[in-house]
């Protein structure tokens, strides 16, 4: 419930941050922008790791419930990317966009992987250093959509790829990164709960990449249907593992 409170008003925040700063302008000055920027990035920061803890206690609980539909990967993955596209800017790192066209549907919950697509591009972002690179790539593969987030970080040792999933782990081998340790833990729980898998290759010194593969909708709408036909939709809790 703390957690559910204090990322609403976050988002008042970041809301009313963006409508000051587009009411100013052209015309505003250096230090006033300086100073909405700070907020900016203070509350930008705190809003996924409150999102995260919410997220994990309704996973702890059993009370997750996903609302599944048919929807199209793709529009899920532009929605985040565009959304991190300043602030790869503000970092000086290229994030780019490899996406396959005419990609089927699959059957998910769309605010569930926008999270998933946000840990994993929170993450990249965080650990790619100034003038790196980060790509959101979409495919399909033998009845499964592919998403993945590669990017060109420092990579992840043997070691600590045997416990990435596992909560409350932090990359700890190149320096403090703010977090939860619960990001990736939440991400695994997600796209399992859509029937999927999630892996993880990563090269020392060279970079890492994320994939994501969803099974494709079992039943969707017709071509040709009418317009206002409702998608399919499907309610389900995710229950807490033993």
């Amino acid at each position: 419930m703390l957690s559910h409170d204090i990322k609403n008003h976050l988002g008042v925040i970041l809301g009313y941050r963006d409508l000051l700063l587009e009411e100013m302008g052209e015309q505003g000055r250096a230090e006033e922008k300086g100073v909405l920027e700070r907020i900016r990035i203070n509350a930008a920061t705190v809003h996924p790791l409150v999102v995260n803890y919410l997220n994990f206690s309704k996973i702890e609980a059993g009370h997750l419930t996903l609302t599944k539909e048919s929807l199209l990967l793709n529009d899920v993955v532009q929605l985040v990317g565009q959304r991190y596209e300043t602030e790869a800017s503000r970092c000086n790192i290229a994030l780019t966009f490899a996406l396959q066209s005419d990609l089927p549907q699959i059957l998910g919950d769309p605010l569930a992987l926008e999270r998933v697509v946000t840990n994993l591009l929170h993450n990249a972002l965080k650990f790619t250093p100034e003038s790196g690179r980060v790509t959101l790539r979409t495919r399909a593969d033998n009845g499964a959509i592919v998403v993945a987030v590669e990017d060109t970080g420092p990579g992840i040792t043997a070691a600590a790829l045997s416990g990435l999933f596992q909560k409350f782990r932090r990359a700890t081998e190149n320096g403090y990164h703010e977090g939860t340790g619960l990001g990736l833990f939440i991400t695994k729980e997600l796209v399992e709960a859509h029937g999927g898998q999630i892996d993880v290759k990563s090269t020392l010194g060279q970079g890492s990449c994320f994939s994501v593969r969803l099974p494709l909708a079992s039943v969707l709408p017709t071509v040709g249907e009418g317009e206002n036909r409702a998608p399919t939709r499907m309610v389900m809790a995710v229950r807490k593992s033993a």
